[in-house]
Formats: C-alpha cells, sequence, structure tokens
C-alpha cells in the first residue's frame, strides 16, 4: 500500500507539473493561421530569406564572444514577448540549461535536451556546437512555458532566436530553420563555405556517437509514457 501510495503520489506530481499541459490549446489554435497562405511560392520566398540571412550572419555569429550568461540573458529577452504574444500573461521562470547525468544518454539516443518537471530544470545536450545552443535553450524554455508539443516548442524557439538581434542567437535560429526547408528549396540555394562547414561539424557532432536503435526505443517509450 505504502508503494501504491508513493506511485500516486509521483503520478499526481508528474501531471500537475508537466503532463496536463498536453491539454492545452495548441499554438495553431491560438494564432490567425490560414492555411492558403502556406502556397509553395511564398515557401520558397522564405527558404531564399533564410539562407541569404543564414550566409550574411555566419561571419558576425563567429565573431561574437559574448559568454554563455550573457547570450542565455539575451535571448531571455527575446522569448519572454514571445509567450506573451501567444496569450499566456504569465511570466515564465526560465532555468538556466545545465549539465545532467543523461549527457551520455542524450548523444546515443540523439536527443537535444529534456525538461525537468520535478526538478524543474533545463537540460541541453552539453555536445552540441555554441551555435546550436540558442535555439535548443529556446526549444526548451517552451516547454517550461508549458507548451507540450515539439512543434509548438521548435516554433517558439525560432520566433525567439530569429527576433533578436544578437548575431549568435540569430544565427542559431536560422541554422536551425534550414533544417526544416523543403529539399528542393535547399538544393537550389547556395550556402557560404562558412556555413556549409557548420553544417558538416553539426552532422559530425551528432553522429560521432549516435546509435540509432537506441534513438527508436527512446521514442518508443516516450509515446507510450505520454500517451
Amino acid at each position: 500500500l505504502r508503494t501504491a501510495a508513493i506511485a500516486a503520489v509521483i503520478i499526481i506530481w508528474f501531471d500537475a507539473a508537466w503532463a496536463l499541459n498536453y491539454r492545452r490549446v495548441p499554438i495553431v489554435g491560438r494564432v490567425a493561421f490560414e492555411p492558403a497562405r502556406l502556397n509553395a511560392r511564398a515557401v520558397s520566398a522564405f527558404s531564399a530569406a533564410v539562407v541569404g540571412d543564414l550566409n550574411t550572419t555566419a561571419p558576425l555569429a563567429h565573431a561574437d564572444h559574448a559568454s554563455e550568461a550573457q547570450m542565455e540573458a539575451t535571448l531571455a529577452e527575446a522569448f519572454h514577448p514571445v509567450v506573451r504574444r501567444l496569450g499566456d500573461g504569465y511570466d515564465v521562470l526560465v532555468s538556466r540549461p545545465k549539465r545532467t547525468l543523461f549527457d551520455g544518454w542524450f548523444g546515443l539516443a540523439g536527443i537535444g535536451g529534456q525538461w525537468d518537471p520535478f526538478a524543474y530544470e533545463t537540460g541541453v545536450n552539453a555536445e552540441f556546437l555554441p551555435f546550436e545552443r540558442p535555439f535548443a535553450i529556446a526549444h526548451e524554455w517552451g516547454h517550461v512555458a508549458g507548451f507540450g508539443d515539439e512543434s509548438d516548442a521548435n516554433l517558439i524557439a525560432a520566433l525567439t532566436t530569429l527576433r533578436s538581434k544578437d548575431a549568435l542567437i540569430r544565427y542559431s535560429g536560422l541554422f536551425w530553420a534550414y533544417g526544416f526547408l523543403p529539399d528542393a528549396d535547399r538544393r537550389a540555394l547556395r550556402l557560404s563555405p562558412l556555413v556549409k562547414a557548420d553544417l558538416e561539424a553539426a552532422r559530425k557532432r551528432f553522429l560521432r556517437r549516435y546509435e540509432p536503435r537506441l534513438a527508436k526505443l527512446q521514442w518508443y517509450v516516450y509515446d507510450k509514457y505520454l500517451r
């Protein structure tokens, strides 16, 4: 009975701290989304804008030497207005990303980070390259704000990073946004040698310890317990 009671407390704690967020209205239901505007011409124009900004911002991002704490403070300034604009009036207490005991597993399973509702801590893959970190941190902060869907967290991270005037933060958003562009657009648009080098560095970082079978197991378990 004591074991059952402890399990019940943990389940209720998890529901109250995190799981009930999956009943929240997703972003697509919070904004004036017009599917008709999502056409091939608009997407191609967006892709060209992303690649153009990516090439222009890359040298500035690599020249930026702000400390990690300064970067996170600047990122938070861009993050809070995004959450408020999506309809939540409360202030989100963002947590500084920390190294965790799961860093090794993150690399093996291809995980970028994790929000721990029990400890109210954000964990981000310690192997991320500097230009990968801002977007990843903003993504986890999206979860901190109560947005459980991964796509919603990605959109919050994109809006946060792309609206920032900091070169490294903006470059991080452009870098991750590039990965979501249509394959046809990515093949047609030309990247600068510096951006190509960053893409290759990120690819090598990802594949260094990545195990597809463990990644498949991770997402299977993740999907099951959330349902």
